[in-house]
């Protein structure tokens, strides 16, 4: 997603709600001028097997390697 100004200091400012709000496993945010861009692309990352969100995070806790960071914190 590219945006400037005040558009880009608030999804700046959100950044971490933004996957949720455009139900997608992934958003990032880049400097950009005049209107704003979306590029859609596949998300990085595995699948988590609880919620299926992509995620970088998955694998890397040893007591849930298939689920992501948001799922851990729900499922402990």
């Amino acid at each position: 997603l590219k945006a400037s100004g005040d558009t880009k200091k608030l999804l700046d400012d959100n950044k971490g709600m933004l996957r949720y709000l455009f139900i997608a496993s992934q958003v990032e945010v880049a400097a950009g001028e005049g209107a704003m861009a979306i590029l859609i692309e596949k998300a990085k990352g595995e699948k988590c097997q609880r919620c299926w969100n992509y995620s970088e995070e998955v694998g890397k806790d040893k007591d849930h390697p298939a689920l992501c960071e948001r799922c851990v914190k729900t499922v402990q």
